[in-house]
């Protein structure tokens, strides 16, 4: 038996960010994402509004769902704090 290729409709998509610096602003409501942490200072990053955040277990990875409704993945190694 065959199996079923999944639809557009049925296939949820996320964008990889694990190689890009990141740092959650300081009401925890958005995150700036950048290539190094002197272009996040530098303001040459973008940011996103949080809607909800996903912890991995163990703690290296973190799912991030955007007010916007994309799917974000993110390493915590390239947290900036």
């Amino acid at each position: 038996m065959a199996k079923k290729k999944p639809t557009d409709e049925n296939v949820r998509h996320f964008k990889d960010f694990t190689n890009r610096s990141w740092l959650t602003e300081t009401d925890g409501k958005k995150i700036k994402i950048g290539d190094s942490a002197a272009k996040i200072m530098a303001g040459d990053c973008e940011t996103v509004e949080i809607r909800e955040m996903l912890y991995g277990d163990p703690n290296t990875w973190r799912i991030v769902l955007t007010a916007d409704g994309n799917v974000l993945l993110l390493k915590t190694s390239r947290e900036l704090k």
